[in-house]
């Protein structure tokens, strides 16, 4: 009796139960058998327990009992058979070996060559591939090429094996206009994407300290800090901002594709503070020929409020008062920057005829009536009157009972 299992090329060996090689079963007698041992090919390796390996055809002298025979042929699929001699027994072997078989795949150029192999002629056949290629170029190229939000490369780039069905391509590069395709393919279908990215224009925005500043853009007038400009071509810019007090501020900006520039100018003060106050109020203030504003008064009071002048420019500043009926006066201050002076100016009365022009009561009686020449009328009713040359009395509304005007003779 023989049992044959074929073993395929790095498959799984044949599970043989109750096997013990090629040593004898326990018998009463110790009689050898021989078994006569051929192959297709012929040459085989063979292997049977503790015996010598053999090239068949061999003839193998064995005990009586079951005996396992492996047959090895380089090209060929290993095989196994269990034989189960008797005493005396004469035992005819074949062993048929089946060649271990591939697949070649061929390609010629050009296509259909005839091919023979150990001379047999082979037919060319044409095979469908069940995959999808995909060709991506980009101007610029560079792009990144994500296929269903995995990167895959970078353009241009090819993709031979692309599944059929629905996919989603993007084309991705940084500065410029992004390419984003949904599409489905076939089996076998070659496409081709050629995408043109346009670069991304730059943002610029620009800060003052302080804020409110006029910014220039290449000597080109913009708009006032804080200042913000899209769709700005990539390069490099001179940005300038000025204020009145501040020194000019100039830097150079690099406006980048597809991004924003944030440039922050600091603008340093070339201008002082001047606090101005007078006696009386309503004084005309000048600043180097300029008028810049008028003292008022405080109730009650013959000092003015004072006049706060700002933006001084730095340096030696003429200070003029001027009021109607007084002498004019003038100050020179030096000013630096980021200082504050203060200033007070007593005017003087011009000199006049003093010819009495109003009586005042604040009572019955000689004591409280006086005579004078009216110098002041304050807003709150109280007023200012020269009693004698050089002499002023400021009274007060409430304790006016009368006033009159006196024509002069």
């Amino acid at each position: 009796m023989t049992c044959c299992c074929r073993i395929m090329a790095g498959g799984l060996l044949a599970l043989v139960m109750g096997l013990t090689g090629c040593r004898p079963e326990p018998a009463a007698t110790q009689q050898l058998s021989q078994i006569h041992v051929t192959s297709q090919p012929a040459g085989a390796l063979l292997i049977c327990g503790d015996l010598p390996e053999s090239r068949a055809p061999a003839t193998l002298q064995v005990p009586p009992g079951r005996h396992l025979i492996t047959a090895r042929l380089p090209g060929h699929e290993e095989l196994r058979t269990t034989v189960v001699a008797r005493p005396g027994e004469r035992i005819p072997l074949e062993l048929k070996l089946e060649p271990i078989r591939g697949l070649v795949l061929l390609h010629s150029r050009p296509a259909g060559a005839d091919v023979e192999i150990e001379n047999v002629h082979c037919v060319m056949a044409q095979l469908d591939s069940d995959a999808a290629r995909l060709q991506v170029d980009s101007k610029p190229a560079g792009a990144r090429v994500v296929l269903n939000n995995a990167m895959i490369g970078q353009t241009p780039h090819r993709h031979p094996r692309l599944g059929p069905g629905a996919h989603v391509l993007e084309v991705v590069k940084d500065g410029y206009t992004s390419y984003r395709e949904e599409f489905t393919v076939q089996p076998g279908e070659e496409r081709r994407v050629n995408v043109t990215l346009l670069p991304l224009p730059g943002r610029l925005e620009v800060n003052t300290v302080p804020a409110g500043a006029r910014v220039y853009v290449d000597n080109q007038y913009q708009g006032e800090a804080p200042f913000v400009q899209d769709d700005l071509p990539a390069g490099t810019y001179v940005v300038s901002a000025e204020l009145p007090g501040y020194a000019r501020g100039i830097a150079t900006a690099q406006v980048a594709q597809g991004s924003a520039k944030v440039l922050e100018l600091r603008l340093e003060r070339t201008s002082g503070t001047l606090l101005v106050s007078t006696e009386p109020p309503g004084v005309t203030v000048l600043l180097d020929g300029l008028k810049l504003g008028v003292t008022t008064a405080r109730p009650g009071e013959q000092i003015s409020e004072q006049l706060s002048l700002e933006l001084v420019p730095e340096g030696e500043r003429v200070i003029q008062f001027t009021r109607q009926g007084y002498l004019d006066a003038t100050q020179v201050r030096n000013v630096t920057p980021g200082q504050t002076v203060i200033i007070h100016q007593k005017l003087t009365l011009r000199p006049v005829a003093f010819v009495p022009n109003v009586l005042i009561r604040t009572g019955t009686g000689p004591a409280y009536t006086f005579r004078g020449v009216l110098r002041e009328r304050y807003a709150n009713g109280d007023v200012m009157v020269e009693l004698e040359p050089g002499v002023f009395r400021t009274f007060r509304a409430a304790e006016i009972l009368e006033m009159e005007t006196i024509n002069p003779r």
